[in-house]
This record gives C-alpha cells, structure tokens and sequence, in this order.
C-alpha cells in the first residue's frame, strides 16, 4: 500500500519523527530511491530542502514521483487563470500565513469580512479562529495553480491533505467544504487587504 510505504518512508528518514531511531538515515534512504529510479537531479532537490526545512514532506518527493509513475504516463491538467493581482511585481497570493504581512492581511480579513466571520464562528468550537483563517487563505491562494500532475491517487491525496490539515486546526470533516468555499469566493476581498498591507509596508506605515 502506498499509504505504508510512505509512513515507511518518513520514520526511515528520521525528519520530524519526534523519536531517535537509529535505523534512520536520509542519505541512505535518498540511495534506495535512487537505485529504483528517482532521478538524481530529485534526489539532490529532496536533500537540499530536507537539509534547509526539515520537513518530512521532503523525503517523500522521491516515493511520490516513483508512485506516479508506477501506472500510466501521468498526465497534466492546465486551467486558464487570470493573471494574479500583484504590488510592485509581487503577486499578493505570496502574502500568507508564512510571512508577518501575510497574517496580518489574513487576520484583519477575517474580522472585517462578514461572511468570513460567520463561517468560522459555525466551524469552529474553539479559539483556534485564527488558525483555521490560515489555512482558509493558504488553500483559497492554492485553487490558483494553473497547472497540475494528474495520477491516480491525486484526488485521494489532496483530499487527506485538506482534512489532515483542518483537523489538526480544530475544523470538523463536514466543515472543511463550506469554509474553503467560502475563502474562495472572498479571495479578492482579502487581496484588497493584501495590497492595502502591503501598499503601507512599502511606504513605510
């Protein structure tokens, strides 16, 4: 099962594991998947970030790309988007909840927009309000992606992503949908905050 191997593959890695297993080691890991057939030019990419983020999503680059791979030629999928909204060359969607203006923007979005509020109220039994407006934002910015790897397990892992993600910010399962819909019929309402935050950072405000 594919979802084995990648548990496999991230205790075997040793990242973010919270545990000293000294069968983990990412370099020789890295030589396995290499020896399968992940490329080289991969395996120094996954290394690289591994090294810089410590990130166990890293080390599962090389299982994933062998996945896809494992069936039919994968293909992609390409959406026509609108250009993306930007300051000064910046695209706005680069503000989000990785960057001090970014939470800014998100919070002040989530107060001052009604439907916003409302729909965080309803999901939410907790005071991870703010939390949740994140990950609200990060997946409303990511619907954006023009183009994607489309494979068997796409769909299936995408959605376990989503899930994983808002429960562990206090979001029930049959609240994910109606918050992210939300979030992506007010993306433009937040990139007016965006450009607004962003507008007064640069001038120094």
């Amino acid at each position: 099962m594919f979802y084995e191997r990648a548990v496999a593959t991230w205790f075997a890695s040793g990242i973010a594991t919270g545990r000293k297993n000294n069968c983990a080691d990412l370099r020789s890991l890295l030589t396995i998947f290499n020896n399968l057939g992940t490329p080289r030019e991969l395996i120094e990419v996954v290394a690289e970030a591994a090294s810089r983020t410590r990130e166990p999503f890293c080390a599962l680059l090389s299982l994933l790309w062998l996945e896809a791979r494992s069936g039919p030629e994968p293909g992609t999928v390409h959406r026509h988007l609108p250009p993306a909204r930007t300051v000064c060359g910046l695209p706005l969607w680069t503000l989000d909840f990785h960057t001090r203006a970014g939470r800014a923007a998100i919070q002040r979005f989530a107060r001052e927009n009604g439907a916003i509020r409302q729909v965080i109220r309803e999901s939410i039994r907790n005071n991870r309000h703010t939390e949740a407006a994140y990950l609200g934002a990060f997946y409303a910015d990511a619907d954006c992606c023009a183009v994607s790897l489309d494979w068997p397990l796409k769909g299936e892992l995408e959605q376990l992503g989503v899930e994983a993600d808002f429960a562990r910010a206090g979001v029930p399962l049959e609240h994910v949908a109606p918050l992210l819909s939300a979030f992506e019929s007010h993306i433009e309402h937040l990139n007016d905050i965006r450009e607004d935050v962003l507008v007064r950072y640069l001038e120094g405000a």
